[in-house]
């Protein structure tokens, strides 16, 4: 197994820019799951949570939707 592992390790040295890449990219994508983690947990789950709670409380639709969440036509006055 060790002898695996020094070849593949004796391979990267060889080979850097394949791995300096990947480490970037790993980086980047990395940076990218930890902010969608941090929008979720800080904006999207809240925000769920209080539309519920809002729903809830108020019932659906509200006056000025129709069932399915449109607006409402103005009603015509002649």
């Amino acid at each position: 197994m060790d002898q695996v592992l020094l070849a593949f390790v004796e391979w990267g040295r060889e080979h850097w820019i394949f791995f300096g890449w990947t480490a970037f990219w790993g980086l980047i994508f990395l940076i990218l799951c930890t902010f969608q983690f941090l929008r979720t947990i800080f904006f999207v789950l809240p925000n769920r949570i209080l539309r519920t709670i809002k729903v809830t409380m108020q019932g659906w639709p509200p006056e000025h939707l129709d069932a399915d969440g449109d607006w409402k036509p103005e009603p015509k006055t002649e």
